[in-house]
């Protein structure tokens, strides 16, 4: 407490009160135990001084309470040195160990939450016919603090796993996006040189069974020869890329991609008066969209035109840049575009054997890019894919302790449910209630272990995540963070109930398989 209070005392920039720091220290460290004590004795005690003897009252647990507050603050301090640091800091014992700290503070945390929503639940089943909700929910109650032991490990374990999942599903989300930046679509062909896609060679790809959508356009980098000049207003002339659809088939064509949907009614004929419509990429409308209107010279010349709307990463240009798009209908006013020089496509077939003979043949010696062949590069690649196995490795590994923890988490009350399902059974309950007694009862460690999983593996990916760059299992520039994914952080909590509910479902077959006299006359006997 003593150190928060010096760091809110001590501004970023320092202070000019050296002595201010440890003042803080020292007032905290002499006023809590006065505090403390001042907060014990604000009851008034009885005449004389004595107690009453007959009365009792449950006190916590204090030195598991200091022990919980310092697991909380330690996995509080790990977690901040790893979002304040940002990843650039050196690595420590400490800070390594923060997923640890935070899966127990977690766990921690959700087994002193979890006696409220019971109680509230308890008071629910009392007012509810049958003895079942009401039975179980009052056990559970009762085993809450058997069971906190072995939901430590269950959390941990759930823990380590929903993480690993987490990073393995970041990695090839991300992989699935640059593949998408890399190609634009299923399937890029290219022409060779100077030639052309011809309307037969488009026909002959879209004709292909599984081919969902096929548009061939005009594309020119702004750092090629082909490049056009803009001028808008009094600003100088600047160089873009261009691209030359056409609106109705690209927009379908895009639709079928990640990218943003295109507004191919901009681009209509006359949607822009006596001047040609064209969308404009981010770079782009920040330096000319304030005018609006402007010139677009290409190979000498030039059409006036008129900027409608903002466009980002789209198929024709999927790494984004500094470009422009056109609508086909205008290249009869830029004789220097002879015609599409590259076809997209989309389809579960794009990239199958036929499609492949049929581009060759379409379109002679063009380059054809498959979007699922780059996807495997990075995927196959020698980081990313030691980086998947040991992720795998880990989620296994998590897997099976995971099973370790709820095995012991539920041996350990087994005995107290088969006294119960015994009882219960022999004063005539039947078997299915006995079951759905059973299964009420394991509410405790699964309660404790999902909730906790949860706070865990979200706290780890907004605090930890942004600070671990995953780019190099993407082969990227740019900056990959761990996100929290709903199917990561599902499936270990949807695996842990199944395998709980199998164990306690075995566990009370085989109790009422011994029938309740059975039970009983053991009960006693024991």
């Amino acid at each position: 407490a003593g150190a928060g209070l010096a760091v809110l005392a001590v501004p970023a920039s320092g202070t000019p009160l050296p002595w201010l720091p440890g003042l803080a220290v020292g007032i905290t460290a002499v006023g809590a135990p006065v505090s403390f004590a001042a907060w014990r004795q604000r009851r008034a005690r009885l005449p004389g001084g004595g107690e009453r003897d007959e009365l009792t009252a449950l006190r916590p647990a204090r030195r598991r309470t200091v022990a919980e507050v310092t697991v909380i603050i330690l996995a509080a301090g790990a977690l901040a040195t790893l979002y304040l640091q940002g990843g650039q800091g050196q690595d420590g014992a400490y800070t390594s160990a923060s997923p640890v700290l935070a899966a127990l503070a977690a766990s921690l945390l959700a087994a002193r939450i979890y006696p409220f929503p019971v109680r509230g639940l308890l008071r629910a089943a009392a007012t509810r016919p049958g003895p079942v909700g009401f039975l179980g929910l009052a056990s559970a109650a009762r085993a809450r603090s058997a069971a906190v032991a072995p939901a430590l490990a269950l959390v941990l374990t759930m823990t380590m796993a929903a993480f690993a999942a987490m990073v393995a599903g970041s990695v090839s989300a991300a992989q699935n996006v640059a593949s998408w930046q890399s190609v634009g679509a299923d399937a890029t062909l290219q022409a060779k040189g100077n030639n052309v896609i011809s309307a037969s060679a488009q026909h002959a790809l879209g004709a292909l069974r599984g081919v969902t959508g096929e548009t061939a356009v005009y594309t020119a980098a702004s750092s090629g020869p082909f490049a056009a000049q803009l001028t808008a207003g009094t600003r100088a002339a600047t160089t873009e890329g261009l691209a030359v659809v056409d609106p109705g088939p690209y927009a379908a064509l895009s639709g079928e991609t990640p990218w943003p949907g295109f507004p191919a009614r901009l681009l209509a004929r006359g949607a822009a008066g006596d001047r040609v419509p064209v969308l404009a990429s981010g770079p782009v409308a920040a330096v000319q969209l304030k005018h609006r209107t402007g010139v677009l010279e290409l190979d000498g010349t030039r059409i006036k035109v008129r900027i409608e709307a903002t466009i980002g990463r789209t198929p024709a240009f999927p790494g984004g840049g500094s470009f422009v798009v056109l609508p086909q209908w205008a290249t009869a006013r830029l004789p220097s575009i002879a015609g599409p020089n590259v076809l997209l496509a989309t389809g579960a077939a794009v990239g199958s054997r036929q499609f492949r003979r049929t581009a060759a043949a379409a379109v002679r010696g063009g380059q054809l890019t498959l979007r699922q062949q780059v996807l495997s590069a990075l995927r196959d690649a020698p980081a990313p894919l030691a980086a998947e196995q040991m992720a795998t490795l880990g989620i296994w590994a998590a897997a099976a302790l995971t099973a370790a923890a709820l095995l012991i988490g539920l041996a350990a009350p087994a005995r107290g449910r088969a006294r119960l399902a015994g009882r219960m059974s022999a004063l005539g309950m039947a078997t299915r209630q006995a079951h759905a007694l059973a299964l009420t009862e394991a509410l405790p460690l699964l309660a404790v272990g999902v909730l906790g999983m949860l706070a865990a593996a979200v706290g780890l990916a907004l605090l930890i995540g942004p600070g671990l760059n995953l780019a190099v299992f993407v082969a990227s520039t740019g900056f990959v963070p761990v996100r929290p994914l709903p199917g990561a952080l599902l499936l270990p909590a949807a695996g842990s109930v199944l395998v709980a509910l199998a164990i306690v479902a075995v566990q009370s077959a085989l109790v009422l398989r011994r029938g309740p006299a059975t039970t009983v006359a053991l009960d006693e006997a024991g």
